[in-house]
């Protein structure tokens, strides 16, 4: 895998705040060397000296970048004592995928763990027994995602599912994800909007089918994120063109939008596939099959996390009004805060 989420775990109170630039939590295993901004606080902090240390308690390589400043929303430095205070931009070196320590010196003291880990989301795996038990199943045959992203979830999904499907309309990110996953024989990932693919993929499904529906755009370049809930992933992600003419931001999306490329859509079309998708899972799959519609808290809203979102067009009552008119429909529930299970019976 080339990107992890960076966790942090922070013991000691003498290390106040710290903040990654961009305020992207991510290592990226082409660049492995985050910045971050800290402040320490309290007696000897002007004096402090750090040292990072792989899990091991070895040394690494830590580039002190000079003077920093105080990030915004980080009140409360300058009213602190001079002798009590500092503020350090400092360039992290990662050895791989592990943890690394910063430790504050002569003291031994440990300051900060920061755990590269692969960012799947774990309740949809518990999602998936629960949806096989209630149907009946012993497991489902196929996995389908919508918005590869970095394949993590795809990954960890082709150990669980004979055949996995993933399918992402940024040009970049496919083809990072056929490099990331090239080693896992059952994936497949496609490339265009899922919206558009999902009529031509389903119908040649057999047997019960788990779908992850989480294909959106989650912002790129064009957005200010300097001061958002949601500080963004480190590359870029897509969104449809509003009409024939290519997208105005964000990554290139290839040539083949599907076949309503010259409707002009709604800012929720863009960002958002789902109805259509949706829409292709009822009328063409004859299995049964448990849908997971992710990022639901993020129905009928706008500028949630990042100025730009918006998803006004699509209301959590129009899903449901989908789900109500399924005479397949076996259950349907939020399952979290942030995701609305929805299975189906046999077509046959």
């Amino acid at each position: 895998m080339r990107f992890y989420r960076l966790t942090p775990t922070r013991p000691d109170v003498f290390l106040r705040w710290f903040v990654f630039d961009r305020r992207r939590a991510w290592l990226d295993m082409e660049d492995p060397a985050p910045v971050v901004t800290l402040m320490l606080l309290g007696p000897g902090a002007a004096e402090a000296r750090l040292e990072l240390r792989d899990r091991e308690g070895r040394s690494l390589r830590c580039d002190d970048l000079g003077p920093a400043q105080v990030p915004p929303g980080q009140p409360g430095f300058t009213n602190q004592p001079a002798d009590q205070r500092r503020l350090l931009r400092l360039r992290l070196h990662f050895p791989g995928p592990e943890p690394v320590q910063l430790v504050r010196m002569p003291e031994n003291k440990l300051l900060l763990t920061l755990d590269p880990v692969v960012n799947y989301p774990a309740p949809l795996f518990a999602l998936m027994r629960e949806s096989a038990a209630r149907l009946g199943l012993a497991g489902f045959d196929n996995f389908i995602e919508t918005g590869t992203l970095f394949g993590h979830t795809t990954l960890h999904a082709s150990y669980w599912f004979a055949q996995v499907w993933t399918v992402e309309l940024s040009v970049e990110l496919h083809a990072l994800a056929c490099k990331t996953l090239a080693h896992r024989p059952n994936i497949t990932c496609l490339q265009g909007n899922s919206g558009a693919v999902l009529p031509t993929l389903v119908p040649g499904l057999t047997g019960a089918s788990l779908f992850y529906l989480d294909g959106h755009w989650s912002g790129d370049d064009s957005v200010d994120w300097g001061d958002v809930n949601f500080a963004g992933f480190p590359m870029a992600t897509a969104r449809l063109p509003g009409s024939d003419a290519r997208p105005d931001t964000g990554p290139d999306m290839g040539p083949d939008m599907g076949p309503d490329t010259d409707t002009v859509l709604t800012e929720t079309d863009r960002q958002v596939p789902l109805m259509d998708e949706l829409r292709a899972i009822v009328a063409h799959h004859r299995g049964p099959a448990a849908i997971v519609i992710d990022d639901w808290r993020l129905f009928g809203r706008s500028d949630a996390g990042f100025a730009g979102l918006d998803w006004t067009g699509l209301p959590q009552q129009a899903v449901l009004d989908v789900i109500a008119a399924e005479p397949r429909t076996r259950f349907h529930f939020q399952a979290n805060s942030n995701q609305y299970l929805w299975a189906i019976g046999s077509g046959e």
